[in-house]
């Protein structure tokens, strides 16, 4: 009996065929490979073993399970009449007066016998338990059974015949745990629970070692709700009309001048001798050097006249012409910024998401399942970063400010809404441009789940016809706030509420101030420290 092998039939003869079902959901189970076979179990003797089989909780599961026990002993060969019995799929064994076997003849009498009758196509009225949770659009438990998802499964029982009622509990997307159990949409499937389960669902790997997907249909992105980027101080201002480049490109400027001036004062005999003469004064050391280089860029003058036509006012004159093309430039945007605010650079990647180390939360670690597996550092550090927490909680932490929410964005362009999710939570933050992954949706069976054929067919045909994004829509304008999903479309521009030239206020000055106090503040000092020095020397 090979176990580990995937066949397409099984024809088994043994004495205990309960056990070898029992053992061949656990292979299943263990096995990355799935399938539904078809299984003809022949007689071990002569007694009725059926519905001891077809009772079985695996059974339950299996649509085309088929038993042939023996009806009529003979004296020979040519005596023995033979049942042909068929699981009740149409029934789950813990219905109540439930007939867990159905004859479908008897041979040699019955040679015509259909002995795997297609149970999918008419389910004749099956009961089929959906595993699902509150999370319109895709899926709505309360006030009524509906949602995305749920109209797929309910289209599937239209064209079936089955119904469908919800299985809920409140671990939402739940969890698989290593000893065969688990709890919400995902650990009801699986444990038998439910026969398929739904809402926003995605191709998570872990789950689907243990369970079975669904062909993918519409696509969805999970996007993060960050706070506005805050504006920047006013004592900044100074500063921050250039940038980190530019005041580079200046500070290195003023050094190559000092460099220069310095070879050029101490080499003027050289260069050009009988005009050029040494400069005295603040020429005369490397320190003075600096500060008129320092001078040069703030446009003041030298502080002595310097010979006409020398090379050293060559120099100065070249220099003069490039801190004033600096100083220009600076003026231009200290006026820009002056009046115009400016903002931090706003979180619109999940790049800048990681760096920025915020806390980003949501009500169940599903939302980081499709990044477990990420080999990127920052994407393994946003997984580090995730918390999640109960709704109340994360209200708390909303009201609190200074952390990120995640929300998942539809192929229609509608956000799913989450009991911690409203208006006045949403004025403070933004949705970060760059989505932290995409995944299509998908419905969950167990391992090799007999639906699953039929449920992908009419997956494709939904395509088709477009219903997914109709379904999305309808949902959305009847479960869903309208003025909440403007609020977060608007949201998506991490735009500023003061955008436009204001007032020049004392405020937007006191960078200069504060410049100006530091300096006066640290001459005051060093003047002071020069007077006792040298008071010191004279000793």
């Amino acid at each position: 009996m090979l176990l580990g092998v995937v066949f397409s039939w099984y024809i088994v003869q043994t004495s205990s065929p309960e056990e070898f079902l029992n053992k061949w959901e656990l292979t299943q189970s263990n096995h990355l490979r799935r399938h539904n076979p078809k299984m003809l179990f022949l007689p071990w003797d002569d007694r009725a073993y059926s519905d001891v089989l077809f009772n079985s909780e695996v059974a339950n599961f299996l649509s085309d399970l088929l038993a042939i026990q023996v009806l009529e002993n003979g004296p020979t060969p040519d005596d023995i009449i033979f049942e042909i019995v068929t699981n009740n799929f149409y029934e789950a064994i813990d219905t109540p007066d439930h007939e867990a076997s159905i004859v479908l003849g008897v041979w040699p009498l019955n040679l015509t016998s259909n002995w795997f009758p297609d149970k999918i196509s008419d389910l004749k009225g099956k009961t089929i338990k959906y595993a699902t949770l509150q999370y319109p659009p895709y899926a709505q438990l309360t006030p009524e059974f509906d949602g995305m998802d749920v109209r797929l499964a309910q289209t599937f029982c239209e064209h079936y015949n089955c119904s469908l009622i919800p299985v809920s509990d409140d671990n939402l997307w739940g969890e698989l745990w290593e000893n065969k159990s688990g709890n919400g949409i995902v650990g009801n499937v699986y444990m038998g629970k439910a026969d398929i389960g739904g809402g926003a669902v995605y191709l998570w790997y872990n789950e689907y070692k243990n369970l079975d997907f669904s062909y993918p249909y519409l696509e969805s992105r999970v996007t993060v709700l960050v706070p506005k980027p805050r504006q920047l101080p006013e004592w900044s201002i100074p500063i921050i009309a250039f940038s980190p480049a530019m005041w580079g490109v200046q500070f290195a400027s003023i050094a190559i001048t000092a460099v220069l001036l310095f070879t050029v004062n101490k080499n003027a005999e050289k260069i050009a001798p009988g005009i050029e003469e040494r400069r005295k004064g603040e020429f005369a050391t490397f320190s003075g050097i600096v500060m008129r280089s320092f001078g040069m860029a703030l446009l003041q003058p030298p502080g002595m006249r310097l010979i006409s036509g020398s090379v050293l006012q060559r120099f100065f004159t070249l220099f003069e012409i490039l801190f004033l093309l600096f100083t220009t430039i600076y003026s231009g945007a200290l006026s820009s910024v002056l009046t115009v605010p400016v903002y931090y650079p706003p979180i619109d990647s999940p790049r800048a998401l990681y760096k920025s180390g915020i806390t980003w939360m949501a009500d169940h670690d599903a939302w980081v399942y499709s990044l477990q597996q990420a080999t990127q550092p920052y994407l393994q550090g946003l997984v580090k970063q995730f918390e999640a927490h109960e709704t109340n909680n994360l209200i708390a932490y909303s009201k609190k400010g200074g952390y990120g929410f995640a929300i998942e964005i539809m192929a229609a362009g509608h956000v799913t809404h989450t009991a911690h999710l409203s208006g006045e939570m949403i004025l403070g933050l933004h949705v970060m441009k760059k989505e932290l992954y995409t995944s299509p949706s998908v419905t969950i069976f167990r391992k090799g789940s007999p639906y699953a054929e039929k449920f992908n067919w009419l997956v494709h045909r939904c395509l088709d016809a477009g219903l997914f994004l109709t379904w999305e829509t309808h949902s959305t304008i009847k479960y869903l706030s309208s003025r909440l999903q403007t609020a977060l479309k608007l949201s998506e521009s991490s735009g500023h509420e003061l955008d436009h030239p204001v007032k020049l206020k004392l405020i937007h000055v006191q960078g200069a101030f504060i410049l100006l106090c530091f300096g006066s503040s640290a001459a005051i000092i060093i003047f002071l420290i020069e007077i006792y020095y040298h008071k010191l020397v004279k000793k």
